[in-house]
């Protein structure tokens, strides 16, 4: 049953939240509103937040700008449940005129970490808020720490570990129930929650305090499975393993086995391994827990909502802008072809559909950029083949944080995709010799240009012709016009790439050499160059560029990019 737990305000108080929050009622000499809830708008039922979130946003801003200290405080109660350890003790010592500014930091870095706009992250936390004051509020404060205390949960959070976890990184991917008794005692209730994540899948389990029933409503994070069997207060494994028979922990295990393959092959050697080396696999269980409690109570576990099944990679190509000073940056994406759906064309043909998406950090808000890229070929690519995305982006100057996203878009299921997080430093306009990064292309006569006069193939993955010869496309700044300047190449195996500008000619695999001048306007002096690797063994290079200034001396800093070198 889903209940509202409500507190009584003074009238005066109210009035203060009311106005922040854009919501005038008329107020009586006594009112109640949720607990914690200083935008009513917006909480408990997150009707407002998740219908017209540009409102939510608007009062969540008109609050926090506000200034007042106790509209500040009921702001950070409804947010405090995603703030780190560090974060809360930020809280503490903060006055109260920067207060705002931590929330806005706040909210924006668990958006980008989202791929979202603020505004989106902003009503989808006070939509799961709703959710986990309603579904897992506690009855009464917790008296006992658990692991969730271990790692920072407010002492203040009126719901229990599973609403926190709900909280902090949205609905699981798979939930399992069992419940840990033995000699026919059904035991604890427990809950095994799995997120998903590019580095693996990411279990939780929650179990009520004891098996006396005191706490019963109130599930906390296990710091390992095991745990549900006994007592909280048991430090390590051998504490119990004595006294709990092999099967009902074989089976116990082997009830999550669905979460992840592991708790499988735990369950067998439950059966097989001595108590001394059982003792051992279960105290490693505890270490991998208690790394993935962490992960969700003391990081910051935003993510995508994906499911992060499609393999890429992906690399950033910068080019400046001399008069502007802004750089225009291109994410180059290549997708594993074998883990994209494809749709069948009535000519026979298939088609790969994939978004390429960079949320980007700008101050407190995060900004999203996409393009999609349509291939159509006759035949299915090879499984190790890619669909490239190429997605060009403008920056400032400094160094902007952001959050790369690739989504198949033929997936009619589960989305599926997969991420990255990243930050890219803009290039700088100074008097010095500058070089771009370098793009890298098989073939010319490609999609991708940069200057609309040279065409190539851009790809992350660098990989030559099988006669040994790859393009490199790079822009030159920083010299005034007509200035005339050397540009040298260099390529070295990869075992070499901190001696490429030390090491003997003699030694390189390549070099080339030849003067060029810049161009009387614009400040940007482009170059097509096309590199022989042909009299090299296979395997994997580093090619260098750096310039030098013929009027003063002066060189550039040297720009470095991989290639491999295929037959």
């Amino acid at each position: 049953m889903r209940r509202d737990r409500r507190v009584t305000l003074p009238c005066f108080l109210r009035l203060a939240v009311c106005a922040a929050a854009l919501l005038c009622v008329p107020c009586p000499d006594f009112v109640s509103m949720p607990a914690g809830g200083a935008l009513a708008r917006i909480g408990p039922s997150g009707a407002v937040a998740q219908e017209r979130p540009g409102e939510a946003v608007a009062a969540f801003s008109e609050a926090c700008v506000s200034g007042d200290s106790l509209v500040l405080e009921g702001l950070w109660r409804d947010l405090r449940g995603l703030a780190t350890r560090s974060e809360i003790a930020e809280w503490e010592s903060r006055p109260t005129t920067t207060r705002c500014a931590f929330l806005a930091d706040l909210v924006a870095e668990r958006a980008l970490r989202a791929g979202i706009p603020v505004e989106d992250r902003l009503a989808q936390h006070y939509e799961r808020l709703a959710r986990a004051r309603n579904d897992w509020d506690l009855a009464s404060p917790r008296v006992q720490p658990g692991a969730a205390e271990l790692y920072g949960r407010h002492p203040d959070l009126e719901f229990d570990d599973r609403g926190l976890v709900y909280l902090r990184m949205g609905e699981p991917d798979e939930i399992a129930f069992a419940y840990a008794g033995v000699e026919g005692d059904m035991g604890n209730r427990v809950e095994g929650w799995r997120y998903d994540r590019p580095e693996g899948p990411r279990v939780y389990f929650f179990s009520p305090v004891t098996r006396l029933g005191a706490g019963l409503r109130d599930y906390r994070l296990l710091d390992a499975l095991w745990r549900a069997m006994g007592r909280w207060n048991s430090a390590e494994p051998i504490d119990f393993l004595g006294r709990i028979p092999a099967a009902p922990l074989r089976n116990l295990y082997l009830s999550f086995q669905g979460l992840d393959p592991a708790y499988a092959s735990l369950a067998y050697r439950t059966q097989t391994r001595t108590e001394a080396g059982l003792q051992s696999e279960l105290s490693d269980e505890r270490k991998s827990t208690l790394a993935s409690v962490a992960f969700a109570v003391d990081s910051i576990p935003d993510a995508p909502g994906l499911d992060p099944a499609v393999r890429f990679n992906w690399e950033q190509l910068r080019f400046l802008n001399p008069r502007s000073g802004e750089t225009v940056t291109w994410l180059i994406v290549g997708a594993r072809a074998g883990d994209l759906e494809l749709t069948s064309e009535p000519d026979g043909g298939t088609t790969y559909r994939v978004e390429t998406r960079a949320a980007i950090r700008r101050g407190t808000a995060v900004v999203v950029e996409s393009g999609v890229t349509e291939l159509r070929a006759d035949d299915p690519l090879e499984d190790d083949d890619a669909v490239i995305g190429r997605l060009p982006i403008s920056f400032g100057p400094g160094t902007h944080p952001f959050t790369l996203i690739v989504q198949d878009l033929n997936e009619s299921g589960t989305a599926k995709g997969n991420w990255t997080q990243d930050s890219i430093r803009a290039l700088a306009r100074s008097n010095l010799p500058e070089i771009s990064d370098l793009a890298v292309a098989a073939d010319s006569g490609g999609t991708w240009t940069r200057d609309g006069v040279t065409f190539l193939a851009v790809t992350p993955s660098h990989l030559t012709r099988p006669d040994g010869s790859i393009h490199l496309y790079f822009e030159v700044y920083g010299m005034r016009d007509e200035t005339p300047y050397e540009v040298e190449i260099r390529a070295v195996p990869e075992r070499d790439a901190d001696l490429i500008w030390a090491i003997t000619r003699s030694a390189l695999a390549y070099r080339a050499a030849f003067e060029s001048r810049m161009p009387g306007s614009g400040g940007i002096s482009p170059h097509h160059f096309r590199l022989d690797l042909a009299d090299t063994p296979d395997g994997s290079y580093v090619v260098g560029v750096r310039v030098t200034d013929r009027s003063s001396d002066r060189q550039s800093l040297p720009v470095t990019t991989s290639v491999v070198r295929r037959r």
